[in-house]
């Protein structure tokens, strides 16, 4: 999420999107889907607006989780069981390409192929979902992928929606000078 944020930002400049961090939102990484749910009474406990994105879950939670979750201003279930799915599949095969023509040549790059000028967009699919899940952890690799998209375009659509919601839901509207009331 902050990768797509920060190319948000690159994309649409400062004018056209306000970046979560300058709105005094953090990111927290849950560590584990399981997680999520937990953190919404503690944030809410701190009087802290929260909001939560997962993966896709096989089973719907149970009636403690759902109403953890409940405590989050917005929660969101992504549609794919796994983000590296999400990002294969919302983003263009040429960013793919150009990421993992990048990535094979890090000292950390996992033991799987590397990338063939030859491969099909579907090999490719395959081979950055290989590169990704061997780096889950690994933020560099997904904030990696991202840097290599050229435009708005190319981000994931669905961290995008999410992203745009936030910033509404974080961003006072712009009065203009002529419709102030003052106080007196």
């Amino acid at each position: 999420m902050p990768a797509v944020a920060d190319a948000l930002e690159r994309f649409r400049g400062a004018e056209g999107y306000t970046h979560p961090d300058l709105s005094g939102l953090t990111f927290f990484d849950a560590s584990g889907d399981s997680n999520v749910p937990r953190y919404g009474p503690i944030f809410q406990a701190l009087g802290k607006r929260a909001f939560s994105l997962w993966d896709k879950q096989k089973d719907e939670p149970n009636e403690d989780a759902t109403a953890q979750l409940a405590t989050y201003e917005r929660h969101w279930e992504s549609d794919y069981a796994r983000v590296e799915e999400l990002l294969v599949d919302e983003m263009p095969p040429g960013v793919l390409r150009s990421f993992l023509k990048e990535a094979a040549d890090r000292e950390d790059y996992p033991q799987v192929p590397k990338y063939q000028e030859s491969d099909t967009d579907g090999d490719v699919a395959k081979l950055a979902h290989s590169v990704l899940s061997a780096r889950k952890n690994a933020e560099a690799y997904v904030a990696g992928l991202i840097s290599h998209c050229q435009s708005e375009d190319e981000l994931p659509k669905s961290l995008v929606a999410v992203l745009e919601h936030i910033e509404t839901v974080l961003s006072p509207p712009v009065v203009p000078v002529g419709q102030l009331e003052l106080e007196t």
